[in-house]
Formats: structure tokens, C-alpha cells, sequence
């Protein structure tokens, strides 16, 4: 009987060192490979390996590189009307809001201003949306403050028009104040015209949001919610790339006529 256990404790203590060193060979086994994905890693990310494979430091593209344009080096304003308590004209058809729809065109154009390489400040963001809340509107005076402390090249702001007397005027039209920004209106309401087969004029009055500061400022009312075709395809995508590409075309163009001046 002793005979028997001694040979089963054998057995037991056989089979306890076969898995000590099972366990040991596999532990070594994974530092192993521990060690060696760790370099290969490195190797990706050294210098050397990139110019090995005839890629030098300067082509790798870094996160905070700003995007090189034909707008780099210009700042640009994007304000997108009303919001808040104040929600501008509403569709009397789909009663979309005019601070709505102003808000989604204008953050359509300030990705395609970056885009081209330009700094874009906005006066009106979701976030401030969502702080304002229903209660409170954001005032002229506190967007009159971030487009003076911008020192910006251009202020655009970004509106839907209203016609209380006729439903048939459609299109986009410009709004300016300045005598300084008379050129820019006068190509941009051209552009405009040409691109939808419309005939508007670009309106001189002293608008509230475009005394501030010493850029080009123009107020682009995007089109009519008076009008059931404006109305309607101003809440389309494709449409509203169509107008932000226009808008885009003629502020490169400006820039360039500046430029070679």
C-alpha cells in the first residue's frame, strides 16, 4: 500500500514540474514577444526607418499643421444671425427657424474656409447656442466685441431673408454698410445672380453687426422664406454647398485682386 502511494506522490510531483515548467517556458515566451512587438513598434516611429523607406520627417504631416491654402494667413468671421430667444424668421411652410438654418450654413462655411486655409472665428456656436437657452439672446454688442477683437480680413454673417410683399422674390442678397466694402458686395451679389438666374441688388443701409471693426463686412441673406422654392431647398444640402461655393469662390478672388494690387 505504501508502495502505491509513494508511486502516485511521484506521479503528482512529476506532473507538478511539468507544469511549473510549462508555465515558465510560456511566460518567457510572451516577454519575448512583449520585447519584440515593442521594437518593431519603435522601428515604424525612427527616423531612420522612414528615411529608409525614402520618406523624410517633413512629409509626415502633423496634427496642429494648419492647413496651406489660397486663404492662409486670413482670418475671417463667420456670424451666424439671431439665435437664442431671438429665433429670426420662421418659414410660414416648414416653420424652420432662420437662427437654425443660419447656424448649419455658417458652420458649412467655415469648414470649407478652413479648408482653403483660413482662421475662422465664430460668433455664434452650438455651445453658445445651448447657453443662451430660450431666455436669452446674444447680443450685438457681445458679437460687436469678438468681431473688433478679432482684428479680422473679412466678417461674413450668415441670414434668411423675408419679402412681407411679394412671395415671387427668391435668390441671395447681399447687405452692406461701408464704403470699403462696396467692391466685395457688388462681385459677391454678381456671383449670386449669375449662379440661381436671379436679377437682385445688393441694399446700403446701416446695418447693426457690420460697424464693427475695419474688415470687408457683409450680411448674406441666403435666401427668402417669403419664397416656397427658397424656402425649401435652403434646408437642402446640396443646396447649401452650392451657395457656400459661390460665397467661397468670390472671397478667394478677392483676396487674389487685393493681393495683386
Amino acid at each position: 500500500m505504501n508502495k502505491k502511494n509513494n508511486i502516485i506522490n511521484k506521479r503528482k510531483q512529476k506532473v507538478r514540474r511539468v507544469r511549473v515548467i510549462f508555465l515558465t517556458l510560456a511566460l518567457i515566451f510572451m516577454f519575448i514577444l512583449l520585447i519584440f512587438g515593442k521594437n518593431k513598434l519603435n522601428s515604424y516611429l525612427d527616423t531612420s526607418f522612414t528615411e529608409a523607406q525614402g520618406i523624410s520627417e517633413d512629409r509626415i504631416p502633423s496634427l496642429d499643421e494648419e492647413v496651406k491654402g489660397p486663404l492662409s494667413g486670413k482670418k475671417i468671421i463667420v456670424d451666424a444671425g439671431h439665435g437664442g430667444s431671438d429665433p429670426g424668421t420662421i418659414g410660414p411652410r416648414t416653420e424652420v427657424q432662420e437662427a437654425d438654418l443660419s447656424l448649419k450654413i455658417s458652420y458649412i462655411l467655415e469648414g470649407k474656409l478652413k479648408e482653403l486655409g483660413a482662421t475662422v472665428i465664430m460668433t455664434r456656436t452650438e455651445q453658445i447656442t445651448e447657453q443662451l437657452g430660450t431666455d436669452t439672446k446674444l447680443k450685438i454688442e457681445d458679437r460687436g466685441k469678438v468681431i473688433e477683437d478679432a482684428n479680422a480680413d473679412m466678417l461674413i454673417s450668415i441670414h434668411q431673408n423675408f419679402n412681407e410683399y411679394s412671395s415671387e422674390i427668391k435668390g441671395t442678397q447681399i447687405l452692406v454698410r461701408k464704403q470699403g466694402s462696396l467692391d466685395f458686395a457688388t462681385s459677391l451679389q454678381k456671383a449670386f445672380n449669375q449662379e440661381l438666374g436671379v436679377n437682385l441688388k445688393y441694399i446700403l443701409e446701416e446695418y447693426h453687426v457690420l460697424k464693427y471693426g475695419d474688415q470687408p463686412s457683409v450680411i448674406v441673406e441666403t435666401g427668402f422664406f417669403s419664397n416656397s422654392q427658397d424656402e425649401i431647398r435652403l434646408q437642402e444640402d446640396e443646396y447649401q454647398e452650392r451657395l457656400i461655393n459661390v460665397l467661397c469662390d468670390e472671397i478667394k478672388e478677392y483676396f487674389d485682386t487685393i493681393e495683386k494690387k
